[in-house]
């Protein structure tokens, strides 16, 4: 019988722009090794701007429900950390599959596979390792974002209405200087939403 295997893609996003790792780069390609290895595709699963270090992703989900379901084989992906950064996820994850009998393989990274005793010793290794390369990368950015605020530097590109970025700091624009001292002046004065809102209706500043 032909081995029934499920696809499955994710970017998170932070990756959306890397080349290669695009959802229909990583489509063509598991379809691609699917059909050279006369794999039969049962289900095609999509989790885009998902980070891999949640577990809830909804169409992981439902492959793994396909899964208990005993309706997979094999999952195909094209690389290891499209499945999970997390390594407890991924146990758990590796818990469910092993108990129904499904392996999963990173096409792109052959060393991946999980039907092997020595492609399971690898997996949880750089396992191991992706955990804390995602935990560094949180740490990095909490840093830099502390640094930021303690020089009271914007972190992000939005702007609060009425103001600019000028080198990396919030200033008031001069040409809704008196639409942001009214809104700030009528609601110390009224408390209310609706009466700032009415008062500086027409002067530029969103509703």
């Amino acid at each position: 019988t032909m081995t029934k295997c499920a696809l499955y893609c994710r970017v998170s996003s932070s990756v959306q722009a890397k080349e290669g790792d695009s959802i229909p780069a990583q489509l063509d390609a598991l379809h691609k090794y699917a059909n050279e290895h006369k794999y039969q595709i049962i289900g095609t699963f999509v989790d885009d701007g998902i980070s891999g270090t949640k577990d809830d992703r909804d169409e992981l989900q439902k492959l793994l429900q396909m899964v208990m379901d005993n309706q997979v084989d094999l999952i195909l992906v094209t690389k290891m950390d499209r499945l999970h950064r997390s390594l407890r996820n991924f146990l758990n994850m590796q818990d469910v599959l092993a108990k129904h009998n499904c392996h999963w393989l990173a096409i792109w990274e052959p060393i991946y596979d999980s039907s092997t005793p020595q492609g399971r010793m690898i997996i949880n290794t750089m396992m191991n390792l992706a955990e804390f390369e995602a935990g560094q990368t949180s740490d990095r950015i909490r840093q830099v974002q502390a640094f930021k605020v303690s020089k009271h530097e914007v972190i992000s590109g939005t702007c609060t209405p009425g103001y600019r970025i000028e080198d990396k700091h919030y200033v008031l624009d001069p040409d809704k200087a008196d639409a942001v001292r009214l809104a700030f002046d009528t609601f110390n004065r009224t408390g209310s939403y609706a009466e700032t809102i009415r008062a500086t209706y027409g002067m530029g500043l969103p509703t």
